[in-house]
């Protein structure tokens, strides 16, 4: 099989055969960086005894396949004024950079991850319909 160089690829209609090429080839590249990332997070994970690491790697590894600017690993704690997560591991900023955060409850906007019923992923909490719905 042969493989047309870029200068050889015309356009065919109103398809630009080029541009859909390096459409491609764009596709195939971010599909090899998700896999190298899984298989990296995959080897650290299955070389270490450390929970720390673990959840460290994988929490990082989400992010970058993601394309995430943070995340966070958290632990359901009950308080005497009610539920409440602890801060676990967190990826993509220093601890000290969230000290200050009052913290994770059962509100609506949380309540999936509490529930175990889902995952709170967003571009802008503050545009989220259940954002501020609890005092």
């Amino acid at each position: 099989m042969a493989i047309a160089a870029e200068s050889d690829v015309r356009e065919v209609g109103d398809v630009d055969l080029g541009a859909r090429l390096r459409e491609l080839e764009a596709r195939l590249a971010a599909e090899v960086h998700k896999s190298d990332t899984l298989a990296r997070v995959t080897e650290a994970i299955a070389s270490s005894n450390d929970v720390d690491a673990c959840v460290q790697s994988a929490l990082d590894g989400a992010r970058e396949i993601s394309g995430a600017a943070y995340g966070a690993f958290f632990y359901n704690r009950m308080e005497p004024d009610g539920e409440s997560y602890a801060l676990f591991r967190l990826s993509g900023a220093s601890p000290e950079a969230f000290a200050n955060f009052p913290r994770v409850r059962k509100t609506e906007l949380f309540g999936p991850t509490f529930d175990n019923t889902g995952v709170v992923r967003s571009d802008d909490i503050t545009l989220d319909p259940r954002y501020g719905r609890n005092a």
